[in-house]
């Protein structure tokens, strides 16, 4: 038996979230760089992206998979999970070594990223 699922209302809930984590990275970034200075700015927005280019990722990989039953949902979907927390680590090790951000703005845009995902969750559940 081939469970069909309907994709689309997801679309635009997987789309609203992703654009939550771009409003969120611009809105600290923009703070950081209204408060402090520019590079307090830059930094905010690579601790952002650190976040978001993984979340993009998982976010292909579940619309990519034509899903056919729960167990296959739940095998995608914890694959998908590791491998963003993965590239989220690689990615804050690498912005760490090369990038020499500042610290505490790094860690506010990759927060703030982070809480958006969940700030958009509780906004697509009261709709």
């Amino acid at each position: 038996m081939v469970l069909r699922m309907k994709l689309k209302p997801r679309l635009i809930s997987i789309k609203s979230l992703l654009l939550s984590h771009f409003i969120f990275a611009i809105i600290i970034c923009t703070l950081f760089g209204f408060f402090s200075n520019l590079n307090a700015a830059k930094s905010a927005l690579w601790g952002a992206l650190t976040w978001v280019f993984p979340s993009l990722f998982f976010a292909a990989i579940l619309l990519r998979k034509t899903i056919r039953t729960p167990n296959q949902l739940f095998i995608i979907f914890y694959i998908g999970e590791l491998l963003k927390l993965f590239f989220s680590a690689l990615l804050i090790a690498l912005a760490l070594k090369f990038l020499s951000p500042a610290i505490l703005p790094f860690l506010a845009g990759y927060i703030g990223a982070i809480l958006s995902f969940w700030v958009a969750i509780l906004i697509e559940i009261n709709r």
